[in-house]
């Protein structure tokens, strides 16, 4: 056992001796200095990315806010005009939509689109742009099912025969739905549908679900509901 021992402490000073001699143990430890180095410029590149992508994403997002800001202004003081032009609203609100496609607020740039395109008269193309804007809202969205109401109130609205039971049956949908946190409007606008088209046995049944699932907590009353129920009464 000693002598194996003897034999391996022998080689391990030949081979350091050869190694000091030939240069080979000076290489290795610049080798692995040079190795050393690169990881750790690769970590600091990969640091100073992240760190860069972070602060443009907040740029990006904080003047996509501004001009979501200014163009609500614009909507807003349009609904006071004598004759506001809701055909240029439209094309700015689309043309903010575009300047802004990256971030997470185009679905709202493309919702005022739409507004404007509605009060403009254009119902085909409104409705194309909440197509447009629905398909790219995340499902988390927490307004992604209130605009799906809208687009279904819009489809009940329009001329086409066509589009108006593609939208009765979106709001049949959604007023079904009980996770959907507007399901309540669902139901009094699906009941308003068939109480206009005197359909007053569908429409009694549909009130008075969304009469007795109101919920009295506070904060949590539906008015949706009061208003389902006022209609009821009046039906008696």
């Amino acid at each position: 056992m000693n002598i194996k021992k003897t034999i391996k402490s022998v080689r391990a000073r030949i081979t350091g001796w050869y190694d000091r001699v030939s240069g080979a143990a000076h290489e290795r430890k610049m080798r692995y200095l040079r190795y050393g180095s690169a990881v750790l410029l690769g970590l600091l590149l990969l640091i100073g990315l992240i760190t860069a992508r972070r602060f443009f994403v907040s740029y990006r997002e904080q003047n996509a806010q501004k001009a979501l800001s200014m163009s609500l202004s614009e909507s807003f003081n349009a609904q006071r005009a004598i004759q506001p032009d809701w055909g240029m609203i439209a094309a700015n609100a689309a043309h903010a939509a575009d300047d802004n496609s990256s971030t997470d607020l185009k679905p709202y740039f493309l919702a005022l689109q739409a507004d404007a395109l509605i009060k403009a008269g254009n119902h085909t193309q409104a409705l194309e742009v909440m197509d447009a804007m629905l398909a790219g809202m995340s499902s988390g969205d927490p307004f992604m099912p209130l605009f799906a109401l809208k687009r279904a109130l819009m489809s009940l609205d329009a001329a086409d025969q066509a589009l108006q039971d593609q939208g009765l049956i979106a709001l049949q949908k959604i007023a079904s739905d009980t996770s959907n946190m507007h399901r309540d409007a669902a139901q009094f606008y699906l009941g308003q549908y068939y109480w206009t088209r005197d359909q007053l046995d569908k429409a009694q049944e549909v009130w008075q679900e969304l009469v007795a699932q109101r919920r009295d907590e506070p904060g949590m009353r539906s008015p949706w509901a009061d208003l389902a129920s006022s209609k009821l009464t009046q039906q008696a």
